[in-house]
């Protein structure tokens, strides 16, 4: 990936560390950059794209750390995802709990079904099928869901706990 498009990715995560999506703006995004507006419209056409790859590069990096936890039980797993999300907290409030919600959690939603794990989708690799669609559909919907409700919470229970209940949702005999 080019480096102007992780310094654009990352200067919109940067941004929403401390202000809201809607109120950020390309200049402040290309400023924060340091790189041209002219280079982020090369790139993307609006900073909804930017943020749809900033969550693909966030997301890869939750797949990175959960790589290390493979063979682990599931809760195990589970428990990194919290972690992961109580790290970037500040992203997922953003995108589960503000006004912009109604706007942002269908890309992050849409970034989850692109890159729904082998496990969920039992081998249907081909982006078309159907019952992929709603495979992927349900289950990035339920994990937003128990994500959403853990931050309105202050992430407590504990992310082993919460690991715990989100495994549950993958015991499901679809999945086992």
């Amino acid at each position: 990936m080019p480096e102007a498009k992780i310094a654009i990715c990352d200067a919109l995560l940067e941004l929403l560390s401390v202000q809201s999506f809607e109120s950020i703006s390309v200049k402040e995004i290309c400023s924060a950059a340091q790189v041209h507006r002219s280079t982020l419209y090369r790139y993307y056409s609006d900073k909804f794209e930017v943020l749809k790859e900033a969550l693909q590069l966030v997301l890869a990096t939750l797949e990175r750390e959960i790589s290390l936890f493979r063979g682990e039980p599931r809760d195990k797993i589970c428990e990194q995802v919290f972690k992961f999300v109580a790290r970037y907290h500040f992203l997922f409030e953003k995108i589960l709990l503000t006004d912009d919600s109604s706007k942002l959690r269908p890309i992050l939603q849409a970034v989850l079904i692109e890159n729904a794990p082998a496990v969920i989708l039992k081998g249907r690799t081909n982006p078309e099928d159907p019952a992929r669609q709603i495979i992927a559909s349900y289950y990035s919907g339920a994990v937003l869901a128990v994500i959403e409700w853990w931050l309105r919470e202050n992430m407590k229970p504990e992310a082993a706990a919460m690991a715990e209940y989100l495994s549950m949702l993958f015991s499901s005999p679809a999945i086992s």
